[in-house]
């Protein structure tokens, strides 16, 4: 009589003993072997939480600050020492009115008496602040040119829509007030005529550095809502419309000659 071989075959790892054995490692993508050569993918790491990501743009003559305006309001210090920038960005995450932002900088390089605008300051950039020193006045006056150019060429993209361009104008170095060689009545009527707002600031101490860009997260947000409502005049039919609804749901008469 022939011997028969009953043993059992081996028993296939547990799923148990799989997870015991999963180890994330450096390199892997997220995924790892195990000893018994069944491949295992650990889950994604969690999201980031969902953030609104805006571009605001700094614009203004050379050594008004706008460095490091953008300085304290991303990292909460001054920077004293003074660097010719051609073209700079910074990170900055901000809650308002409950709102997460992402939001770039960007410091551009410093404008003159007859600025030009290139596309990196008008195509994806969602607002705008236009900065002049308070101690200079020949800034205050570049600013001016400086608004008047940017709406010339915004208006080139968009006829209707510079109106509604969300901007602040911003006198910085309020530390130094009491060489002040613009006044803020002159500064506000600039402001008052255009309607935007219009804040002082201080770089140095960080007064109202905040507050600027907070406001100007306001204004776009505000904007881009009323953008989405249909006017009045939308939700009116116009004179074709209605005509063409009578037309429409008028009999059908035949005649017969």
């Amino acid at each position: 009589m022939s011997h028969v071989d009953v043993r059992q075959p081996e028993k296939p790892p547990t799923l148990t003993h799989i997870n015991a054995t999963v180890e994330p490692s450096a390199g892997t993508n997220n995924r790892v072997r195990d000893p018994y050569d069944v491949r295992c993918y650990l889950p994604p790491p969690s999201q980031k939480p969902f953030r609104v990501r805006k571009r605001i743009a700094v614009l203004g003559a050379r050594a008004v600050g706008k460095s490091a305006v953008a300085i304290q309001c991303t990292d909460n210090r001054f920077e004293p020492e003074y660097m010719p920038t051609c073209e700079d960005a910074f990170l900055w995450t901000t809650t308002v009115d409950g709102t997460k932002y992402e939001v770039t900088i960007v410091d551009t390089d410093g404008q003159d008496e007859f600025p030009d605008f290139g596309e990196q300051y008008t195509i994806g950039v969602d607002g705008y602040i236009l900065m002049f020193s308070l101690v200079d006045e020949s800034s205050f006056h570049i600013i001016r040119r400086v608004h008047e150019k940017l709406l010339q060429t915004l208006v080139v993209l968009d006829p209707k829509g510079t109106a509604e361009l969300p901007r602040i104008l911003v006198g910085n170095q309020l530390d130094m007030a009491h060489t002040r060689r613009v006044s803020r009545q002159v500064a506000q009527e600039f402001a008052d005529e255009h309607g935007i707002p219009y804040y002082e600031t201080s770089a140095y101490t960080g007064e109202n550095v905040n507050e600027v860009f907070a406001t100007l997260l306001r204004i776009i947000n505000t904007n881009l809502v009323n953008s989405h409502k249909p006017s009045e005049n939308e939700l009116r039919p116009s004179c074709e419309q209605r005509e063409s609804t009578t037309t429409a749901n008028a009999p059908n008469y035949c005649s017969i000659q």
